[in-house]
Formats: C-alpha cells, sequence, structure tokens
C-alpha cells in the first residue's frame, strides 16, 4: 500500500529534540514529493486532521507520551477506517525495557477514533533527564538522524506494516509512570524557583506548553499544570529557574541541542560505538548507533 494521501505530523516537544525530529521527517518527505503539514501541540494549536495520514511524535516522559498529546487525540474527530497512522516516539534510552510500551496508550486513543496504526518506530536523541550524555555520544545520535527518518521515511511511503509487541512488564512500567503526573504537575512543577537572576522578562510564562508560569509582580509564579517537560528549565535566558525538589533530573550543564552541535562540528570520524557507550545505562542507545555506525 502506497501513501498517496496528505500527511499530517501532530507533535510536542519540551527542549527541542523531538522538534529537531519532525523538522528531520518533514524534509525528508516533501523531498520525496509528499505533501505535509504539522502542528505543534506545545503551542496549543488545534487542527482537525480529516482524512489525512497522521504522524504522532513525541518525547517519552515517565514511560508515556506527554499529557498533551493524550489531550490532544481526545479532541480529534472520529475519521473513516481507511485513514492511517503512525506512531513515533523519542527517548534518550531507546527501544529497550522499560519504554516498550511508551506508544501503547497513544495507539489506543488513535484506534479509538478508527485510525489503523500500520507503524510505530522510536527515535534516540541526547538526553535531556538525569544522566548527560557524552557530546561525541551526542554527535553522533544527531548526526545519525538524518539516516533515521529516511530510514522511517521509506517504510511509511513504501506501506510497511510494523507494530512492536511491548513486553508484560513494560505495561506494567507505563501505568506506574502515569503517577509521574501526579509528582509533575503538583509537587515538581509547583515547587520551581527563581534566582537573583530572575529579570522578569516573562519568557518562561509565554514559553509554557501547559500555562503553568504566570508571571505577577514582575517575577514567575509556579501552578499544578507542570508536565515535566523542562523546557522552563532548560530555556530560560538567564539560567534563573531551578528545582526546588528533584534536582538531579536536570542535567548540571544545561540542555542546548544547538550549542552540542557547534561544539562537536570538528568531528570527523567517530570511535568504535562499543567503547563510548558502556554501561547498562546506555544498551538502547548502543543498539541503535550501531545500526548506523560500523
Amino acid at each position: 500500500m502506497d501513501i498517496t494521501k496528505p500527511i499530517h505530523i501532530a507533535y510536542f516537544s519540551g527542549t527541542g529534540g523531538t522538534a529537531l525530529v519532525v523538522e528531520a521527517l518533514k524534509n525528508t518527505l516533501l523531498n520525496k514529493g509528499q505533501k505535509v503539514t504539522t502542528t505543534d501541540i506545545s503551542k496549543n494549536k488545534f487542527k482537525e486532521v480529516k482524512d489525512d495520514f497522521l504522524i504522532i511524535i513525541y518525547p517519552v516522559y515517565a514511560f508515556n507520551a506527554p499529557k498533551p498529546i493524550e489531550k490532544w487525540l481526545e479532541r480529534i474527530s472520529q475519521v473513516h477506517k481507511s485513514s492511517h497512522a503512525a506512531v513515533i516516539s523519542v527517548s534518550g534510552g531507546g527501544e529497550i525495557s522499560p519504554n516498550t510500551s511508551c506508544r501503547r496508550r497513544v495507539i489506543r486513543l488513535l484506534e479509538q477514533k478508527n485510525y489503523v496504526v500500520r507503524y510505530e518506530s522510536m527515535v534516540v536523541m541526547p538526553s535531556n533527564f538525569a544522566v548527560a550524555y557524552d557530546e561525541v555520544v551526542s554527535a553522533m545520535l544527531l548526526r545519525a538522524l538524518p539516516l533515521k527518518v529516511n530510514e522511517i521515511a521509506n517504510e511509511i511511503l513504501s506501506g510497511k506494516l510494523y507494530r512492536k509487541n511491548p513486553l508484560v512488564i513494560d505495561r506494567l512500567f507505563s501505568r506506574l509512570g502515569l503517577m509521574e503526573r501526579l509528582f509533575s504537575g503538583k509537587i515538581f512543577g509547583k515547587n520551581l524557583k527563581t534566582t537573583d537572576g530572575c529579570t522578569g522578562c516573562s519568557w518562561c510564562s509565554k514559553q509554557c506548553p501547559t500555562g503553568n508560569i504566570s508571571i505577577s509582580k514582575n517575577k514567575p509564579v509556579f501552578h499544578d499544570k507542570c508536565v515535566l517537560c523542562m523546557r522552563c528549565i532548560y530555556g530560560c535566558p538567564h539560567n534563573s529557574i531551578v528545582p526546588g525538589i528533584g534536582k538531579f533530573i536536570v542535567l548540571k550543564n544545561g540542555y542546548n541541542l544547538k550549542e552540542i552541535s557547534a561544539n562537536t562540528a570538528y568531528l570527523k570520524v567517530f570511535p568504535p560505538v562499543k567503547s563510548i557507550t558502556k554501561g547498562i545505562l546506555l544498551i538502547g542507545v548502543r543498539k541503535y548507533l550501531e545500526k548506523y555506525y560500523l
């Protein structure tokens, strides 16, 4: 089955990794002659997608999709059963346990809207949560991105049917991961703080995808709608937003993919994948990179 319908990509991106994936995939599909439109859900945009081939792309949060993705899917209309969809998740860990069930809830929501989900995949990007990757590893992931999205585009356009069967234990992890929403909104998000470097510029309140931040007396006020996307912390122009609790999840040196690309632009040759992806935490990254680096 060749894809002849227009393609619509709906996505959520917190700190920019997923947005890069979407841009790369969109350009690849356009170069292959496809008509492509996009919706950035993090900007609270809503658009009916009618009978387009729908691709949902999002970062993995606690073994699930971010809550805004699920809320958006709940709003879209029922479609004809001839409408097809694909789901692409983005993570720093890769397609290994406990992430193998991270697309299951989204697929079920799509099926409830009569979509036939034909394809799913995982893109690995540099980690922005708890564990910082070596810049060389991050550079290798970024340079593998065009190869990965070209592979995804070819498989989708050829009509390939590719569905995964999540591990039973990971289905449990996915359900337990929903408790993270209580932590992120009620605890982590509400306990964010600003340092003396805060100028009250309101960048954070304008950028927050859930309206968790308001400005009062020229200072940010944090509420209980946080989804732990980390955009305000890593994106603050003055590096002035810090967590009151859960400090271990924030990378000490921040997270800026443009800086990573600039800092590693000189690299022409990379070391063997196994030599720089040692340890249990990088198993998924190692498996992913070995496809693109001999």
